[in-house]
């Protein structure tokens, strides 16, 4: 079966999303999550941070700890609105993915092992853009692709010729990435960790493939508002001028 085949076969997938952090599984693919759930998936999502870091709007509560707990429930509620029933949330440093030394190998043995106990049919991860050229979405997809890979090699597979799990990577096309960026423009207390403009390296629409959500914007949005520490009205509103072709689609790379 070829990636784009996959893609658009969600039905009955068994589909495990790899993401940095607490909400990208909700801003990122809510909706086919929960077009996939709809259609008999079982979906894992894993979040590698705990998210302490994330800008969040609650008063009285920016201690990291108090923020950890905060992102770990809004991480519970989401999941359980889409219809996600297994979530694993680790805590390797927030902001941090792309330094991080000898751990960087603990973390691809750690995905290696998950996929061989899930034995996805498709990985959902970010592609090399990051979605938003946040430094922890674009190394994260690079170690999800690299076990992925392994993955499949400790099966004896050629990985270019008889690949046993497709991977998509999330993506914004360019057409709409001047829209989000100008809202992520007013959210960053940093750019530390942004390493270009989303348009630089965002692929153009023609360049992707979509899943269509249309069906399921409601409970992406559900999901999104269930993350409130991170504001996410703003980014909701950010599509106004595409409404149509930004929100009844998610779009991907495939990657493997």
């Amino acid at each position: 079966m070829t990636p784009s085949c996959r893609l658009m076969d969600l039905k009955d997938s068994n589909i495990l999303c790899i993401f940095a952090h607490p909400d990208d599984e909700s801003y990122i693919v809510g909706g086919t999550i929960a077009r996939a759930v709809a259609e008999g998936a079982e979906v894992t999502v894993i979040s590698v941070t705990k998210g302490d870091k994330g800008f969040q709007h609650i008063k009285g509560s920016s201690e990291k700890e108090r923020l950890t707990h905060i992102r770990e429930e809004e991480l519970k509620n989401a999941a359980q609105i889409l219809g996600v029933k297994k979530i694993l949330l680790w805590d390797y440093p927030d902001g941090g993915l792309d330094n991080l030394g000898i751990r960087e190998k603990e973390l691809g043995d750690r995905l290696v092992e998950v996929i061989k106990k899930i034995e996805p049919d498709l990985i959902l991860t970010f592609g090399p853009d990051g979605v938003s050229g946040h430094r922890d979405h674009i190394a994260i997809g690079a170690l999800a692709q690299k076990a992925a890979h392994a993955y499949a090699d400790s099966r004896g597979k050629n990985t270019r010729t008889h690949a046993e799990i497709v991977v998509y990577g999330v993506t914004i096309p360019r057409e709409f990435a001047a829209d989000i960026e100008a809202v992520l423009a007013t959210r960053k207390k940093t750019t530390a960790h942004y390493h270009h403009r989303m348009c630089d390296d965002a692929p153009a629409l023609a360049q992707v493939e979509r899943v269509d959500i249309a069906n399921f914007v409601e409970k992406k949005f559900a999901a999104m508002r269930a993350h409130s520490s991170q504001n996410p009205e703003g980014l909701i509103a950010a599509g106004t001028s595409h409404p149509k072709e930004f929100w009844t689609y998610e779009y991907f790379l495939p990657l493997l």
